[in-house]
Protein backbone atom coordinates (compact mmCIF):
# COMPACT_ATOMS: atom_id res chain seq x y z
CA UNK A 1 0.00 0.00 0.00
CA UNK A 2 0.89 3.55 -1.01
CA UNK A 3 2.34 5.90 2.11
CA UNK A 4 -0.10 8.21 1.32
CA UNK A 5 -3.36 6.03 0.65
CA UNK A 6 -2.08 4.69 4.57
CA UNK A 7 -2.04 8.30 6.09
CA UNK A 8 -5.80 9.06 4.47
CA UNK A 9 -7.15 5.89 5.82
CA UNK A 10 -5.41 7.22 9.49
CA UNK A 11 -6.93 10.19 9.18
CA UNK A 12 -10.25 8.68 8.27
CA UNK A 13 -10.05 6.52 10.97
CA UNK A 14 -9.35 9.59 13.36
CA UNK A 15 -11.98 11.60 12.13
CA UNK A 16 -14.58 8.40 12.97
CA UNK A 17 -13.23 7.83 16.17
CA UNK A 18 -13.67 11.48 16.94
CA UNK A 19 -16.88 11.90 15.88
CA UNK A 20 -17.71 8.85 17.87
CA UNK A 21 -15.70 10.31 20.87
CA UNK A 22 -17.88 13.17 20.83
CA UNK A 23 -21.26 11.18 20.58
CA UNK A 24 -20.87 9.28 23.75
CA UNK A 25 -20.15 12.98 24.93
CA UNK A 26 -23.43 14.51 24.25
CA UNK A 27 -25.30 11.42 25.32
CA UNK A 28 -23.27 11.13 28.56
CA UNK A 29 -24.27 14.76 29.19
CA UNK A 30 -27.75 14.11 28.43
CA UNK A 31 -28.25 12.13 31.25
CA UNK A 32 -27.80 15.07 33.36
CA UNK A 33 -31.12 16.29 32.46
CA UNK A 34 -33.12 13.82 33.86
CA UNK A 35 -33.40 15.52 36.81
CA UNK A 36 -36.63 17.62 37.99
CA UNK A 37 -34.53 20.59 39.54
CA UNK A 38 -36.52 23.29 37.20
CA UNK A 39 -38.93 25.17 39.09
CA UNK A 40 -36.93 24.40 42.99
CA UNK A 41 -37.87 26.99 45.64
CA UNK A 42 -34.95 28.73 46.64
CA UNK A 43 -33.61 29.55 49.68
CA UNK A 44 -33.75 26.19 51.14
CA UNK A 45 -32.47 25.62 54.29
CA UNK A 46 -30.09 22.53 54.76
CA UNK A 47 -33.10 19.94 56.12
CA UNK A 48 -35.34 21.00 52.67
CA UNK A 49 -31.79 19.97 50.26
CA UNK A 50 -31.32 16.91 52.49
CA UNK A 51 -34.96 15.91 52.08
CA UNK A 52 -34.48 16.64 48.16
CA UNK A 53 -31.86 15.09 47.95
CA UNK A 54 -33.10 11.54 49.58
CA UNK A 55 -35.95 11.92 47.27
CA UNK A 56 -33.60 11.90 44.47
CA UNK A 57 -31.80 8.99 45.62
CA UNK A 58 -33.32 6.77 43.39
CA UNK A 59 -33.09 9.35 40.02
CA UNK A 60 -29.48 9.48 41.38
CA UNK A 61 -28.83 5.73 41.12
CA UNK A 62 -30.20 5.67 37.86
CA UNK A 63 -27.90 8.01 36.76
CA UNK A 64 -25.11 6.79 38.04
CA UNK A 65 -25.32 3.22 36.31
CA UNK A 66 -26.39 4.73 33.08
CA UNK A 67 -23.24 6.61 32.94
CA UNK A 68 -21.32 3.63 33.98
CA UNK A 69 -23.13 1.62 30.97
CA UNK A 70 -22.47 3.73 28.46
CA UNK A 71 -18.66 4.60 29.50
CA UNK A 72 -18.02 0.50 29.66
CA UNK A 73 -19.67 0.99 26.10
CA UNK A 74 -17.14 3.51 25.61
CA UNK A 75 -13.86 1.93 26.09
CA UNK A 76 -14.91 -0.98 24.85
CA UNK A 77 -15.29 1.25 21.18
CA UNK A 78 -11.75 2.47 21.95
CA UNK A 79 -10.27 -1.11 22.51
CA UNK A 80 -11.99 -2.21 19.31
CA UNK A 81 -10.55 0.47 17.17
CA UNK A 82 -7.17 -0.01 18.82
CA UNK A 83 -7.39 -3.65 17.06
CA UNK A 84 -8.41 -2.13 13.49
CA UNK A 85 -5.64 -2.29 10.85
CA UNK A 86 -7.19 -1.78 7.81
Amino acid sequence: MRPDMDADRDTRLWRLDTFSDAIFAVAMTLLVFTFPLAGLPQNLGPEAVQNLLQGLSGQFETFIISFLVVGAFWTAHHRVFDKIKR
